[in-house]
């Protein structure tokens, strides 16, 4: 390996000691570090002239007067590719030495490629012919403020479009806990003897607590914020320790001074994972997800782990503010290719494949764009995995809030658990419908049992049995999808239940799905929550996870507004007006994104008639569809009542205003909105358009 190595040591009588191959180069006052430490806290981000002068002054630095580095790097040059490898105390992370000039920015014009050792470890690497491997995390906290909300859907994209043409395997992890990133590392498995991700990626916020030292914002079993340390970190990826970890977060490479103590990326190359990247100061969403999709792109092809840094660093280096504030943490491992290149492409792009075929059985569900729910997905792949035992999906909440497009995301999460097989059916559930699908699966994956019994004479309701009992548990896991499954319902009182009409082909799945013990399984999207008695009991739910959805709020809306779906309202100065009007109803603001693209055809007051027309028109139908339902005028007193409460609160605070059987009532008329998801208690609010 072509190396220089160049180490700073401690301060010793306001002297450092720099040395060059273990060889004493020279010394340096701990004056001129102090100003060089003030010049790299000024705004040189955005100042070229600025930036260039403090590269001058690092590279001045470990040349010294003899000009010793200078002569070096131009003997190597000759040999190729030169690591520049610097061990440099830990107080010293904040210098951007990345950024390095002597006539040049070297990380970005030369075959020199600058990492710091953190750790003195060494691991055999073994540069396996396949796919690259990716974990992406990201941790996305309640009760953090609105305009510290991260972007981490947009990364997650921008490194799936990177991987469109490329050799890249990305999975996801839809929580962001501890518990999560634990459970699917212990989930998956690949060959024996060959890791299970060549990168853990993980996207937060990242902070110096003052009594923790670095930490990561990341997210506890109720999505509040966990403060995780790298110590909490490297008990979860201690046995299955990637070759590189990215920690997309700010101040994840910055030295905590208030307990002189390394960074955290630092710290975790200290404990074994042979390559560590994180971001000295704050950097922006947009900037982090380019540098990081950029760099996938590079290590999918095969290129080596430091000239992939380095490219990427050069496709960003239009943002003056982010390249250099890269820091790559190295041990005594020797740098090189992730993967060896290959032409393979893994045959399966979850979000193409998933989507194009919900389409084609009617089901809307997004493409790109997919916005938030993240304690509704990790509530629904829980169950799915069998952590509450065997247990089905029913995903409840008014017209437009997105069921079918977070049943479509948990199922693209799923997609491998069982083997791509899916059955949809849309509004009425037919047995046809059903058994044709089956017919299909079972003839493409060559289940003669299946077929078989598809093909007797027994009744449907028998043969959908016996199918649990064998097939669809030890040989063929299927999902099960039911959308707009209100369809099939009928209203009694105040409750709904299944038409007496459907109640045949429907009731074996929602009694007997259970026997397939989470092998196979069932997904349902309704307005309403339903009913289903057995024996004096509500099997319903007994046997099925219910996640009720609300409007978007907070956070979450604000990242809507960004999606390409409304990309009208985007950027009209009107956005406020329509965003207030929607309430946070994504299929209303979609619609009021119509009227947006055509703004330049009104003025401003017709505008906000053709607006409040809408929103008018839309309240209108939900009333007269719903309330006209219901025979019980205390609905109307006890909605008049709540509309106190502005955001959503506990039953508790209801007590006043009717009891809990009247809230209950009103949530199933959907003019109230229930979320309740893990163990957290259920919070409640009128519906958005109601108010």
């Amino acid at each position: 390996m072509n190396t220089i190595h160049v180490s700073i040591a401690e301060c010793s009588d306001s002297k450092r000691a720099i040395n060059i191959n273990n060889e004493l180069s020279h010394y340096t006052d701990e004056s001129e570090i102090k100003a060089l430490v003030e010049k790299a806290d000024d705004m040189w981000q955005h100042d070229w002239d600025k930036a260039t002068r403090l590269g001058t002054g690092l590279f001045t630095l470990l040349n010294g007067d003899k000009n010793k580095l200078r002569t070096l790097i131009s003997q190597k040059l000759s040999e190729g590719e030169i690591h520049l490898i610097l061990n440099i105390h830990k107080d010293l992370d904040s210098l951007p030495f990345e950024m390095m000039y002597d006539n040049r920015f070297i990380t970005l014009n030369s075959p020199v490629h600058i990492m710091r050792q953190g750790g003195d470890n060494h691991t055999a690497i073994t540069i396996p012919d396949r796919p690259l491997r990716i974990l992406f995390m990201a941790c996305s906290p309640d009760n953090v403020p609105e305009n510290a909300r991260l972007s981490y859907e947009k990364e997650e994209e921008f490194i799936y479009t990177a991987a469109q043409r490329l050799p890249l395997a990305l999975r996801v992890v839809d929580f962001g806990s501890l518990s999560a990133l634990q459970d699917e590392l212990n989930r998956s498995l690949f060959v024996e003897g060959d890791i299970k991700y060549d990168v853990v990626h993980i996207s937060c916020h990242g902070a110096i607590d003052r009594e923790l030292g670095p930490v990561l914002y990341m997210e506890d079993e109720m999505g509040y914020p966990d403060k995780v340390t790298p110590g909490r970190l490297w008990e979860i990826l201690r046995d299955f320790p990637p070759r590189v970890l990215f920690l997309s977060a700010c101040s994840t490479a910055r030295y905590d001074s208030n307990h002189n103590s390394g960074s955290f990326a630092r710290r975790m190359n200290q404990q074994g994972i042979p390559f560590c990247l994180g971001w000295n100061n704050p950097v922006g969403d947009s900037q982090a997800s380019f540098f990081a999709a950029s760099l996938y792109e590079h290590c999918a092809n095969g290129m080596s782990i430091e000239k992939s840094i380095q490219n990427a660093r050069i496709d960003l280096k239009n943002h003056l503010e982010s390249w250099p504030l890269l820091r790559f943490f190295t041990d005594k491992t020797e740098p090189a290719p992730l993967i060896r290149y290959t032409s393979r492409i893994v045959p399966v792009k979850p979000r193409e494949t998933l989507y194009d075929y919900l389409g084609k059985c009617k089901v809307k569900v997004l493409k790109t764009g997919f916005i938030g729910r993240r304690r509704q997905i990790w509530e629904g792949i829980r169950t799915l995995n069998g952590k509450y035992g065997p247990k089905g999906i029913i995903i409840t909440g008014p017209a437009g809030v997105g069921k079918s497009c977070l049943a479509g995301k948990i199922m693209e999460r799923m997609q491998e658990t069982y083997q791509h097989n899916t059955v949809i059916v849309y509004r009425k559930v037919k047995a046809s419908d059903i058994l044709t699908q089956l017919t299909e699966i079972f003839d493409r994956r060559g289940i003669k049992e299946g077929l078989a019994t598809i093909q007797t004479d027994e009744s449907f309701t028998d043969r959908i049995k016996e199918l649990f009992r064998t097939v669809l548990k030890d040989q063929c896991p299927v999902l099960f999808y039911f959308d707009d499954f209100e369809q099939n319902l009928e209203r009694k009182g105040n409750d709904w239940y299944i038409e007496e009409a459907g109640l045949e082909v429907i009731a074996p799945f929602i009694l007997r799905m259970n026997w397939c013990e989470s092998r196979s399984n069932l997904v349902i999207t309704s307005r309403y929550s339903f009913i289903l008695e057995q024996n004096g009991q509500d099997r319903v739910k007994e046997l099925f996870t219910i996640i009720p959805m609300m409007e978007f709020r907070g956070a979450d809306l604000l990242k809507l507004q960004e999606n390409s779906t409304v990309s009208h309202i985007a950027k009209s100065e009107n956005r406020d007006l329509y965003v207030a009007i929607s309430k946070g109803n994504p299929r209303l603001l979609e619609t009021l994104d119509v009227i947006a693209a055509d703004e330049k055809k009104y003025n401003i007051g017709e505008v906000k008639k053709q607006c409040r027309d809408r929103e008018k028109e839309y309240i209108a139908s939900y009333l007269a569809g719903i309330i006209a339902q219901t025979e019980d005028p205390g609905c109307n007193s006890f909605i008049s009542k709540a509309a106190v409460y502005g955001i959503p609160v506990t039953k508790e605070a209801y007590a006043d205003f009717g009891d809990e059987l009247m809230l209950e009532k009103c949530t199933a008329l959907t003019l109230m909105e229930k979320e309740a998801v893990l163990e957290r208690e259920p919070i409640y609010r009128i519906n958005p358009f109601i108010r």
